[in-house]
C-alpha cells in the first residue's frame, strides 16, 4: 500500500509570535507529561502579595495533584514526578516544535528531537538560513 507523502506547511511569523507558539507547545507537552503544576506557575498573578500567592499556589497544586492522580494513577501526588520526553509521541512533537522555535530566536541549547529531524529555516533580512543538525551540534547554513 502506497502512503501519501506528508504535506509540508511553511509558517511565517514575527519573533513575538514564535515565542508565543513556543510557549504554548512547551506548556501543552508538559501538561501531557503530567507536569500539572505548570498550570499554576504559568497563570498565577505574580503581582499578588507573597502570602496570597503562596496560599493560592498551594491550593492549586493540591487540586492539580488530585486531578493528575486520576488521569495518571502511577504518578500519584508526588512533586517532581512526570513521564517526560519519550512517553507520548504527540507531546514529543509539541516539545520538538518548542525547541526548534527556541533555537530560531537564539537559544542554543541542543534539542532532544525525535528523528528524523525536521527542516527548520529562519529568515534574517532577505536571506533564508537552514538549520543543519550533526552529532550533538547544529549550525545555521
Amino acid at each position: 500500500m502506497n502512503k501519501e507523502p506528508e504535506k509540508t506547511i511553511r509558517l511565517t511569523m514575527t519573533e513575538d509570535d514564535a515565542r508565543l507558539v513556543a510557549k504554548a507547545c512547551e506548556f501543552y507537552a508538559r501538561i501531557a507529561y503530567g507536569q500539572f503544576t505548570e498550570i499554576a506557575y504559568n497563570f498565577l498573578d505574580l503581582s499578588l502579595p507573597v502570602d496570597e500567592f503562596c496560599k493560592r499556589r498551594d491550593e492549586m497544586e493540591d487540586l492539580l495533584f488530585r486531578a493528575r492522580a486520576i488521569l495518571y494513577p502511577d504518578l500519584g501526588r508526588h512533586v517532581g514526578t512526570s513521564y517526560g520526553y519519550g512517553r507520548f509521541k504527540y507531546a514529543d512533537k509539541a516539545f520538538d516544535v518548542y525547541q526548534l522555535l527556541r533555537l530560531a530566536y537564539g537559544d542554543n541549547r541542543y534539542p532532544l528531537l525525535t528523528a528524523p529531524y525536521p527542516n527548520v529555516e529562519l529568515k534574517v533580512g532577505n536571506e533564508w538560513k537552514k538549520l543543519a543538525f550533526g552529532p550533538r551540534r547544529m549550525r545555521w547554513e
